[in-house]
């Protein structure tokens, strides 16, 4: 299933920056990322990856741009804790994201996209607010990309 999709997502990449000499290859190929690398970010987190961002990672590596930004492990690990403490106080976040949710990527306005129970969540270091930004990563991304 995952490769099925990271296929799916690179065809569309390609597809969009098929113009633009390069580019898409540009795009797609970010940091190489070792599952022993992953290991221990998981580790330090206490937390396992999803499949799919797991897979993503193994294919395109990190700082790669999918539609966003994928964030390097080290970044994911600081940004993973930040919001852990940040939010520690808030109410409003659903049960678990703290304590399993992973910070993927940036909104570039001081906000990390979470993965959390095959969700995408958006917490607000703002308002507190946690809005659903997606149902999946795979539809995060695919809106990321212009797909529907």
């Amino acid at each position: 299933m995952p490769q099925a999709f990271l296929d799916q997502l690179e065809d569309l990449i390609r597809a969009d920056f098929a113009e633009q000499d390069g580019m898409a290859e540009e795009l797609l190929s970010g940091e190489p990322v070792s599952e022993a690398e992953i290991a221990v970010a998981e580790q330090e987190l206490g937390t396992s990856f999803p499949a799919l961002y797991r897979a993503l990672l193994l294919r395109f590596g990190t700082n790669c741009y999918l539609g966003i930004e994928i964030d390097d492990l080290a970044q994911v690990v600081e940004n993973t804790k930040w919001v852990r403490r940040h939010f520690a106080e808030h109410e409003t976040l659903p049960a678990g994201l703290l304590q399993q949710g992973i910070a993927f990527a940036g909104d570039g306005s001081g906000n990390y996209f979470m993965l959390h129970e095959g969700a995408v969540w958006l917490p607000d270091h703002d308002s507190g607010e946690c809005i659903r930004e997606a149902e999946s990563l795979e539809a995060f991304l695919l809106t990321a990309n212009g797909a529907d």
